[in-house]
């Protein structure tokens, strides 16, 4: 019994330990998550610019496709013929035999 007595005020309690007042701890997983999160945002942000600038250029290429065929369609009107969707030759290519 005298022994249980002596190791009676080793025993800490929450009170002498402050345990209330520490911070909790914050686990590095949560960091490595909003490390990856970061990263993913950047990604998505670079491929965004990307995206974007190759729908400009897409746009402006449509434009000039359109620009082309209507001037085409004007040029064909002027020249008299009105329709310029003419047949296609037959054969267009030449065909040859190769023995080997």
């Amino acid at each position: 019994m005298n022994r249980k007595m002596r190791d009676l005020p080793e025993i800490k309690s929450s009170l002498k330990s402050k345990i209330r007042s520490r911070p909790k701890v914050v686990s590095a997983g949560r960091y490595l998550d909003l490390y990856i999160m970061n990263q993913e945002k950047t990604r998505l942000e670079q491929e965004l610019r990307s995206v974007t600038g190759r729908m400009k250029n897409l746009e402006s290429s449509l434009r000039d496709h359109q620009k082309s065929i209507a001037d085409l369609e004007k040029e064909l009107m002027n020249a008299g013929t009105g329709r310029y969707d003419q047949k296609a030759p037959d054969n267009p290519h030449k065909a040859m035999c190769i023995e080997y």
